[in-house]
């Protein structure tokens, strides 16, 4: 049987949260893409398609949260270990999170397996022939679909936020996520504007306000008048 092509995309994120306002949840969903190929399979076997719905070690792109009015830019990094904990049972795979008639394969019937390597969540799936499918190949060949993502939800207060030389970093650490919902097949990369309301959100905003009062007198020092300089 031909080889096929080996198709490789940059690695991106993508929180896909409320907008400000509305109401804040604990399910988030990560566009992460790093390797998404084609595998031929032999024995007449239908093809698979291989990727990481997550990647460790890798900064994501910059997000945002949504903090008492402001825009909070910070980037997040997934430890090895993180789905060591994680119930994998009932996770679906997809097209941009779309079930039903674009669902292409099920951890319940073994048409999708998870395994975590150091390198991060594995995801191989194997289509059916369906519409949705044939489809799926088509435009993973065609590049049209280059990246991976995934929905999840971690155990409360398991992720940590620190201030480092690359700004505000979460982390999500291992043993850290409880659910993966699903994972998709999207070509939608990650937006810089993405304004996040979920658990990320409530971490950043924790975390500002732990840290707020040196920062926010500074702030006010510099618009002091010369008589309140004095003072």
């Amino acid at each position: 049987m031909a080889a096929f092509p080996k198709i490789t995309i940059p690695v991106t994120m993508q929180d896909r949260g409320q907008q400000p306002g509305e109401q804040q949840n604990t399910r988030e969903t990560r566009v992460l893409g790093a390797e998404l190929r084609l595998e031929s399979v032999s024995d007449g076997k239908p093809r698979q398609l291989v990727g990481y719905a997550a990647v460790t070690n890798s900064l994501s792109v910059e997000m945002h949260a949504w903090v008492d009015g402001m825009i909070m830019p910070f980037r997040e990094r997934i430890e090895p270990g993180a789905f060591a904990r994680a119930d994998m049972s009932d996770v679906e795979a997809n097209i941009d999170h779309n079930g039903g008639l674009a669902t292409l394969g099920h951890t319940a019937n073994g048409m999708l397996e998870l395994r975590e390597f150091k390198r991060g969540l594995q995801a191989t799936i194997t289509p059916p022939d369906t519409s949705a499918g044939r489809d799926a190949i088509t435009l993973v060949e065609r590049r049209d679909l280059r990246a991976m993502s995934f929905a999840f939800n971690l155990f409360e207060g398991a992720d940590r936020v620190d201030e480092t030389k690359d700004g505000l970093v979460r982390t999500i650490p291992a043993d850290s996520v409880e659910v993966v919902y699903d994972v998709t097949l999207t070509g939608r990369p990650a937006y810089k504007d993405t304004i996040i309301q979920t658990r990320a959100a409530q971490s950043i905003e924790a975390w500002v306000r732990s840290r707020r009062r040196p920062p926010m007198r500074r702030l006010r020092a510099l618009h002091l008048t010369d008589a309140e300089k004095r003072v």
